[in-house]
């Protein structure tokens, strides 16, 4: 082998070594349904009376990446989805704050937001 090969092998070593050793950011973020409930309440009512308003307060909050939502009869659940690196428990914190507020703008005999459904969502 000649002697400029040899040097790049070795140094295509170090560097896989030494990059395998350094910290990587996390690649998998908090994800947690928020689900409310509204008896008697169509699909289209628990967008306009549910989904919207929770989607408003929530959005845009800090790190969020995505969020989703389904509104069936009497029921919605919004699927939060948070950026890598971010604290599961910090994000439900400040959720769980900020659903305080907005169960006021609820409908009346709409059940309080519950939050659930944790888990890390790992991009591919």
């Amino acid at each position: 082998m000649a002697p400029a090969h040899v040097l790049g092998l070795i140094t295509l070593a170090l560097t896989t070594a030494l990059a395998s050793c350094l910290p990587t950011a996390p690649k998998c973020g908090p994800t947690f349904d928020v689900t409310v409930r509204l008896p008697g309440a169509s699909p289209d009512q628990v967008e306009r009376e549910l989904v919207e308003p929770i989607e408003a307060d929530l959005n845009p909050a800090p790190g969020l990446a995505e969020i989703r939502s389904t509104a069936t009869f009497e029921l919605a659940v919004l699927t939060l989805e948070f950026e890598p690196g971010r604290d599961g428990d910090e994000v439900m914190r400040w959720v769980h704050e900020r659903l305080k507020s907005t169960i006021k703008r609820l409908p009346q005999d709409a059940s309080y937001p519950e939050i659930g459904g944790r888990r890390e969502t790992c991009p591919q």
